[in-house]
């Protein structure tokens, strides 16, 4: 398997996420944020700024590994961790299940 899909990490990423809603001061007013990755109809702010850390993290050990990702992975992992954590899973429970999913889809 490819060493492509560490993402999000554990602590960190929740330290961050919850500093940036709490700064951000948005969730309750409503208010969509523009530009944060690659954002679905019915997301919300925790969802596009879930998708956006995974993003970047799939894209940056993509880039790490030296190898191209095949077309669509990062989408679909990212999916995947968004759609799991509504399923209530930890951060670390959601990537272990999408990098495995995303690692028989794409043969890694």
């Amino acid at each position: 398997m490819h060493r492509f899909l560490s993402l999000l990490p554990g602590a960190t990423t929740r330290v961050i996420l919850g500093s940036a809603l709490l700064s951000a001061g948005a969730l309750t007013a409503g208010v969509p944020l523009g530009g944060i990755g690659a954002a679905q109809a019915g997301d919300n702010m925790v969802d596009q700024m879930v998708r956006k850390f995974c993003l970047q993290a799939v894209n940056k050990e993509v880039a790490d590994s030296g190898k191209p990702a095949p077309d669509g992975m990062s989408a679909f992992t990212c999916d995947c961790v968004v759609q799991q954590m509504k399923l209530k899973q930890s951060i670390d429970g959601a990537k272990a299940i999408c990098k495995a999913k995303a690692a028989e889809k794409y043969s890694l």
